[in-house]
């Protein structure tokens, strides 16, 4: 996963300060299904002359 608190995954996994910390892997099942959002019209974004 690309950002990562180092700070509070020392506190929460006790991990010491002389131990880097070089990835983090997520693990599990998201809690819902991701919205997409509403597409808005062509002739809201993009204007022809």
């Amino acid at each position: 996963m690309g950002m990562r608190d180092s700070d509070a995954l020392r506190t929460l996994f006790n991990i010491p300060e002389n131990e880097a910390i070089m990835a983090v892997i997520s693990l599990g099942y998201r809690s819902g299904e991701p919205r997409q959002p509403e597409h808005r019209p062509l002739e809201e974004v993009v204007e022809f002359f």
